[in-house]
């Protein structure tokens, strides 16, 4: 009889997830068949951004975006194509304006950026926008703030209220565990801050110093952007966020950082006049994703456009940098370096641009890809654009650019290395009783024994295999973006910069955002204006994609569960998941760094 229930649970489950696979497959094709139906325009329409999802660089095709931990959409907007439908619907002479209605927008502020500036140059069009939400976030009115009239809702609330960031520590959390963090990182790299919350309870004088320094940057810029669109000073602005005048509707109103309080009634009222409609009119209005399938005769379609022989392949390189094929969320040795010398080898690609978004990773895997970046340069113009963030690895592989874009909100540099190696000797003999004992042939044989503290003879090994590299790296910037390696390193040491720095300290060539890069490219390359746009890396098949993402959904559901539906504290539990797999030499940003 047990045998029987057994067998009968493996054929219910079996069919279950059969069933399963076979909706998501049969919503796949019909996924597939309405991307290709083309959304008409009407006269006198209005694109609606509500930035309700999470904005990735790269746009995907697949429309059939599930969480398989809950089973729920989880859509995502490509920057590449919030601007593409921005800069179509700035020609697009259906297109009477936008109407921004945006609680909060969840991407990075180099990425916010990009799309603030597309917003103002949609504007430049004669073109109007009007923002309205009944709760701004800081970055949601970051872009609102370019709207030609901006409102909220009567009860609602504003946060406007500076920049900050937050870091967590492990260290008392590290000694109660009985597990010594052991460090190796060059002598001069004080700000190399990755490894701090190994080491103290709270930030260095030089991470606080480094740290005070690029968001405060970041912030005077946004401050100018919000103070000029909402016709004020810097000080002004800056004045009222410190007295927190968002605090209230109306400090809001008096504070000039709003026009007024609306309901959204009065908000539609508002547009139909815009518009010049009546009462009882229907508003036109168009989604991003909607307008996303839209055609526009006054817009070249760069993506979509034909061009067999002029063509700019863009590549994007997100998240960590780390051995391997890599996926969605990180950069891998092996898959990036196949995909550059693809872009390098296919005749038709002209020029290449390499987005990069990453804090860095792995040494090793970052100097691989870095050896194909140089042939990518000596073979066809090669541009590398920054995301939010192209720092210490993420660095590594684009200072080998003919010319390298980023946006002042952009964050960068962070030039060292270091290497790691637990000591588990108190959590294992103190606190487990576990002893251990050994031989070996060799004086360095053992030299991985994380059971003991390192000897001083393989201290001072490992020291000079971090000099060593953190010198490569340092030359190897020196040569890409033809400066003194002494003068790399006064600028190196681990430092973090903002984009605004960066370019001061000969970092950086150009302020811009993707589209910037993108033209730069083709300009260098000598194409005509109806070159063709080639994404890297290609579309996966949708079950396909599914069925990798599975795994990894079923591992996020069971910190949710232990955790929480705390979301932050579940991405602060992946990355210290992520810590513990740190191999080798390392080349990243400062660990937990979160700008709010």
């Amino acid at each position: 009889m047990n045998s029987f229930f057994k067998y009968f649970l493996a054929a219910l489950l079996a069919l279950v997830a059969f069933v399963f696979i076979f909706f998501i497959f049969i919503a796949a094709i019909a996924s597939a068949g309405d991307s290709g139906k083309v959304t008409q325009v009407e006269d006198k329409s209005v694109l609606h951004l509500t930035f309700e999802n999470e904005i990735v660089d790269k746009h995907s095709e697949n429309e059939l975006n599930i969480n398989l931990a809950t089973f729920q959409s989880e859509q995502k907007d490509g920057l590449n194509n919030i601007l593409k439908q921005l800069a179509k619907a700035k020609v697009d002479s259906r297109i009477e304006g936008i109407f921004i209605e945006s609680r909060m927008v969840n991407c990075g502020i180099g990425t916010l950026q990009e799309i603030r500036e597309a917003l103002i140059d949609f504007k430049s069009s004669g073109k109007w926008i009007v923002g309205y939400s009944d709760v701004y976030s800081q970055g949601a009115y970051y872009l609102a703030s370019t709207a030609d009239e901006l409102y909220v809702q009567p009860e609602g609330a504003l946060e406007v209220k500076g920049l900050s960031t937050n870091i967590a520590f492990l260290r008392e959390a590290l000694d109660n565990a009985g597990i010594e963090m052991q460090v190796i990182r060059p002598k001069n790299n004080k700000f190399k801050s990755a490894v701090e919350p190994f080491l103290l309870d709270s930030m260095s004088a030089a991470n606080e110093e480094q740290v005070s320094r690029f968001i405060g940057t970041i912030w005077d810029h946004m401050a100018e952007e919000m103070a000029s669109s909402r016709g004020m000073s810097v000080d002004e602005l800056n004045t009222q966020v410190n007295a927190m005048a968002s605090r209230t509707v109306e400090s809001s109103i008096a504070a000039r950082l709003v026009d007024g309080s609306k309901y959204r009634d009065e908000i539609e009222a508002l547009l139909r006049e815009k518009l010049g409609q009546e009462a009882d009119e229907e508003i036109e209005y168009l989604s991003l994703g909607a307008y996303t399938h839209a055609q526009a005769s006054d817009f070249i379609d760069h993506e979509t456009v034909y061009n067999k022989d002029g063509q700019v392949a863009v590549i994007y390189a997100t998240g960590g940098i780390d051995m391997g094929d890599g996926d969605a969320e990180s950069i891998g040795s092996e898959g990036l370096s196949k995909m550059l010398a693809e872009a390098r080898a296919d005749s038709a690609i002209k020029a290449i641009v390499l987005r990069v978004n990453s804090g860095g990773g792995s040494a090793l895997a970052s100097d691989i890809i870095w050896r194909e970046t140089v042939l990518c340069r000596d073979t066809k113009p090669f541009i590398v654009s920054m995301g939010d963030v192209a720092a210490s690895g993420g660095y590594y592989i684009a200072c080998e650019a003919d010319k390298i874009f980023a946006n002042e909100n952009s964050i960068t540099g962070s030039i060292g290395v270091f290497g790691t190696m637990p000591n588990m000797e108190e959590l294992t003999e103190d606190m487990l009783g576990v002893h251990f004992d050994g031989v070996k042939t060799h004086e360095y044989a053992d030299i991985f024994d994380i059971s003991r503290p390192l000897r001083a003879n393989e201290e001072e090994l490992w020291q000079g295999v971090v000099d060593d590299i953190y010198n490569d790296f340092t030359g190897k910037v020196a040569t890409g973006r033809e400066m003194e390696q002494e003068y790399v390193n006064s600028i190196g040491q681990g430092r973090v910069w903002s984009g605004t720095d960066a370019k001061e300290k000969g970092l950086i060539d150009e302020f811009g955002g993707l589209q910037a890069a993108i033209d730069e490219a083709a300009t260098m390359a000598g194409l005509d204006e109806k070159y063709k746009v080639k994404n890297f890396p290609e579309e996966k098949d949708p079950i396909q994609q599914l069925m990798e993402d599975l795994g990894a959904s079923v591992k996020m559901s069971i910190m949710a569960e232990v955790l929480g539906e705390d979301m932050k504290l579940v991405e602060q539990a992946k990355r210290i998941n992520a810590m513990t797999k740190w191999q080798g030499v390392q080349a990243r940003m400062p660990f937990l760094l979160e700008i709010e």
